[in-house]
């Protein structure tokens, strides 16, 4: 067994460190923590060692910090899991690859295409790849509109989770929305025509942009919120994805992980590329229990214990808890919930690191008594 390592989670915001932690509760280390939320409920894991608050104003307030983490608890591994992380690191490797052992991460110019909606549409029309035809939207006029496909999507360029989404379906509408943005939310938009089908996710471990390992699966079922991710997935083959993302991935010269999001048209059978999450992503879990534990993979390439020729995804469903309900009532699902509950779950990860779910708890219940203490003290009832 390889001797215990510190790694440092750099701008560990969101929800996301949670689920990164939990992956890599059997690899033999410690985990630091740096987020601006002081109550990020990854605080409360039994898997986090130390946290850390950390709003640093610039790349050097961050580098400074990090290089005093190093001289007082000694982290090897910087290990990035956020967009924002993810393009930090890359900016600052010069100055930050002789302290921390890093796992690959792209150049900050493929970085920066892959997470802007707009850079990526114009990447993949000129290396010929199937998206969907999209137009800024700070660029339409109040005239001629019309032209564009109706129903329609407004999608942000930079947010992620669908965060900002809105369906457009008159040009009466598309100008009522535009009004009500300023020039500067205006140039976070694109339209994208509105199409029906399903998500197709894309999960890839690259070097010098060569696919090693990689996941894919297709979304049986979503929750109540429009433009959330599916509560549901099936892992399984698909030739046409794995040839597009090689293709995407090659002409990006891509490093280390991402995960790619295609939909598939359900009149025409196309798969349109939709956008890149150049980072981590959310079902990490689903993909190790499928077979390819891509945080894992990561800390042993940045510790020189590269295994990824050993790695291939088996195929089959993966719920998330919040989706365990409707799919014991569909026939698809249920049977592979009743058969190997713990493989094709998310429970366990969560019954073995309980803390953070009692947290989350307690913050719903404080932010509710907040809201109606506040309410009450706006609106005293006047004496009878």
């Amino acid at each position: 067994m390889r001797p215990r390592a510190t790694l440092v989670i750099p701008i560990g915001n969101g929800r996301l460190p949670l689920r990164i932690i939990r992956c890599l509760e059997d690899c033999h280390v410690d985990f630091i923590l740096l987020s601006k939320e002081r109550h990020n409920v990854s605080r409360k894991s039994k898997y986090c060692n130390e946290f850390i608050y950390s709003d640093p104003h610039n790349d050097d307030a961050l580098v400074d910090q990090l290089l005093t983490l190093k001289r007082a608890l000694f982290p090897e591994i910087l290990f990035p899991i956020t967009t924002p992380g993810f393009q930090f690191v890359a900016r600052n490797r010069d100055r930050l690859g002789n302290r921390f052992r890093i796992p690959p991460i792209s150049a900050i110019e493929s970085l920066e295409i892959a997470s802007d909606k707009r850079r990526l549409y114009e990447f993949s029309l000129s290396n010929e790849l199937p998206v969907l035809p999209s137009v800024p939207l700070e660029e339409i006029s109040s005239y001629g509109e019309q032209s564009l496909p109706f129903p329609a999507l407004a999608k942000t360029t930079n947010r992620e989770f669908g965060a900002g989404f809105k369906r457009i379906n008159l040009a009466d509408e598309l100008n009522s929305f535009r009004d009500s943005l300023d020039l500067n939310q205006r140039s976070e938009y694109i339209i994208q025509p509105f199409i029906t089908g399903k998500d197709v996710s894309f999960s890839a471990y690259c070097e010098n942009g060569e696919i090693k390992c990689y996941t894919v699966w297709r979304a049986i079922f979503y929750g109540k919120k429009k433009y959330e991710i599916p509560r549901c997935i099936e892992f399984m083959d698909n030739p046409r994805a794995l040839a597009l993302a090689s293709k995407l991935l090659g002409a990006l010269r891509w490093e280390g992980v991402c995960d790619i999001d295609f939909f598939e048209d359900d009149k025409s059978g196309d798969l349109w590329l939709l956008e890149v999450n150049a980072r981590l992503w959310g079902n990490v879990v689903g993909c190790a229990l499928r077979g390819i534990n891509f945080p894992k993979l990561l800390c042993d390439v940045a510790l020189g214990e590269s295994n990824y020729a050993q790695l291939k995804q088996s195929t089959g469903i993966y719920c998330y808890p919040k989706g365990i309900p409707k799919a014991l009532k569909q026939k698809q699902t249920r049977k592979a919930l009743f058969h190997r509950p713990f493989a094709t779950t998310g429970l366990m990860p969560v019954i073995k690191d309980i803390g953070p779910e009692f947290y989350k708890f307690y913050l719903k219940v404080r932010l509710l008594l907040t809201q109606r203490f506040k309410k009450s003290t706006s609106n005293p009832q006047s004496p009878s």
